[in-house]
């Protein structure tokens, strides 16, 4: 694969990643469900979730794993590296790069290396995001801070 389509819509492509990224990290709801088209499916380890409400829903119960169920652990910080592009007309297809770095309670730092596999919707003359696969590519959860 490779980056083509208008570079105006490439560009917001790049936006909606990190906006993504950046309202994970924040632990912003309402920013990071925006970034989803209203039919989106998100497929990661354990589920696939078939509209927004079903992603919404297991957003929540993720982040409550995290803040309680984890005794204290904590995203700490969500980054994704776009790697390709491809944009015809309103929609388009494309992978993204992910690492993230969790902290427990103990300060044990968790390191997740992954790729989703995109593809995205323009509506309303805003890109979304219709599908998200992930795969997960690495694990370290054996550094101390």
């Amino acid at each position: 694969m490779a980056f083509s389509g208008p570079i105006e819509d490439r560009f917001a492509i790049r936006e909606l990643h990190d906006s993504y990224s950046d309202s994970a990290t924040r632990h912003d709801r309402e920013a990071w469900l925006a970034c989803w088209a209203d039919d989106g499916e998100w497929r990661i380890m354990h589920g696939d979730f078939t509209s927004k409400e079903e992603i919404a829903l297991e957003w929540d119960r993720i982040m409550n794993d995290m803040n309680g169920g984890l005794k204290g652990a904590d995203l700490e910080l969500f980054l994704s590296f776009p790697a390709s592009m491809e944009l015809h007309g309103d929609h388009g297809v494309g992978y993204v790069y992910t690492n993230e770095l969790v902290v427990n309670e103990s300060g044990r730092v968790s390191r997740l290396a992954g790729r989703y596999d995109d593809e995205y919707v323009k509506v309303d003359g805003h890109w979304l995001f219709k599908s998200r696969t992930y795969h997960l590519i690495h694990v370290d959860s054996h550094i101390e801070r």
